[in-house]
């Protein structure tokens, strides 16, 4: 193959990647925005910090903002957030943002699972277990103060589901924490690569 063949595949090749990258961000779409939300309980203070604020397409991080969820669960608690999507979907990857000079370690290990259970009816009251709902996965890591973290989870799970499930590991430190969060289905559900 010549130079010249051969740039011109490179080039070729560059200009498709490229497109099926600006396909995907042009299609992708957070399914969480605006949707309607349940949680374990809200942290007493004299603005209510409750679970709505967690799709509400701000990511501001600054807590007094108002734009950042926390739950008033103590460490151990349930400490879980409920995001019905309104329909059945294949989660690709959920985006969690974190709040801002404080308290990141409350996002730290986060679960995320999905359901078709319907907790909405209890609200409050409902009795979300962890382990007790498909794992679209855990969070390998500590957060970091202001930023997304990402978890794939499209490979983890077959079925699709209405509801998405956000929860502190047992061994957290209580009062969950998040400024935003998004859910995103896969494009193509037969594509399960990390």
């Amino acid at each position: 193959m010549s130079e010249k063949v051969c740039i011109q595949f490179y080039w070729k090749t560059v200009l498709v990647l490229n497109l099926l990258v600006v396909r995907h961000v042009l299609l992708a779409q957070n399914l969480a925005l605006n949707k309607p939300t349940i949680n374990s309980s809200v942290y007493p203070y004299y603005f209510s910090p409750s679970s709505n604020l967690l799709v509400d397409g701000d990511s501001n991080p600054e807590f007094e903002n108002r734009h950042c969820f926390s739950t008033g669960d103590g460490p151990g608690g349930p400490n879980w957030a409920v995001i019905d999507l309104f329909n059945q979907y294949h989660a690709d990857y959920a985006n969690l943002f974190s709040r801002g000079y404080c308290c990141t370690d409350r996002m730290d290990y986060f679960l995320i699972g999905l359901t078709s259970v319907d907790y909405f009816p209890f609200g409050s009251a409902s009795n979300i277990v962890r382990g007790d709902y498909p794992l679209c996965g855990q969070y390998e890591y500590k957060s970091v103060t202001a930023a997304w973290h990402k978890l794939k989870c499209n490979a983890n799970l077959i079925s699709a589901y209405r509801y998405v499930i956000l929860q502190q590991p047992s061994t957290g430190p209580g009062l969950l924490t998040v400024c935003e969060m998004e859910i995103y289905a896969a494009l193509n559900i037969n594509c399960k690569y990390f």
